[in-house]
């Protein structure tokens, strides 16, 4: 899979089995990535956390390589909705800037976001790559409620990545499928969180989600 919280809180729920997870594996990375890069030795010294930093030193991976012999690929929105590149050393990586020790941000060279311009493009090649190795393959999306968010640009990048996906929803009926919870529900299941995390949610949510991919997967019900 690729996928962070959302993706684990949810596939938690269910009857899965485990399976490899690039999380922080932006799509543009996956796409230019075939060819393993050289790993940054020294992240110690940019991230503090010990998780990310693992993330980080797993992005050198071939995302296809897991591919060919998956059922199902699980992914959700975190990466390309908020995790940013960098490059240190002449070496890029992703993360976010909360992920990054203030100190060292001078050190870092950062390109952004990526860039929506071309998003449904990257996203073709993505899935076109997938089920060229994989014929039989399913794809799940999950996207990512933005009942906390209050910025205005990823309030837009979520909405943006909700309706590019539904567009190849459309082309890939029975082998892709996408999951959100409209904002009214979500507010409503949510009122019991007390994570100051914006993208981390009750319990309630997550169940929701479960549900909703139970009816197109009834087999992964516990």
């Amino acid at each position: 899979g690729r996928h962070a919280c959302l993706g684990d809180e949810v596939f938690g729920l269910l009857n899965t089995h485990s399976f490899e997870n690039l999380q922080k594996n932006r799509v543009d990375l996956i796409l230019g990535r075939c060819n393993p890069i050289a790993p940054i030795h020294n992240l110690v010294d940019l991230v503090p956390g010990e998780k990310t930093r693992g993330l980080i030193a797993r992005q050198n991976i071939d995302f296809f390589s897991f591919v060919a012999s998956a059922q199902l690929l699980v992914i959700d929105s975190y990466s390309e909705l908020v995790d940013q590149c960098f490059m240190y050393q002449k070496k890029d990586f992703y993360c976010t800037f909360g992920d990054i020790k203030k100190e060292q941000l001078g050190e870092i060279e950062s390109f952004g976001l990526l860039n929506f311009d071309n998003l449904a493009g990257y996203y073709s090649r993505f899935f076109e790559e997938c089920f060229d190795l994989n014929s039989d393959l399913k794809v799940i999306f999950l996207h990512y409620p933005t009942i906390k968010e209050t910025r205005p640009l990823f309030l837009d990048r979520a909405k943006i990545l909700r309706n590019v996906i539904a567009k190849f929803v459309e082309r890939y009926k029975h082998r892709l499928y996408h999951y959100s919870i409209e904002e009214k529900e979500a507010a409503a299941a949510n009122v019991s969180d007390s994570d100051p995390d914006i993208y981390h949610y009750s319990s309630n949510i997550y169940h929701l989600f479960a549900e909703k991919v139970c009816s197109d997967f009834p087999t992964l019900k516990k």
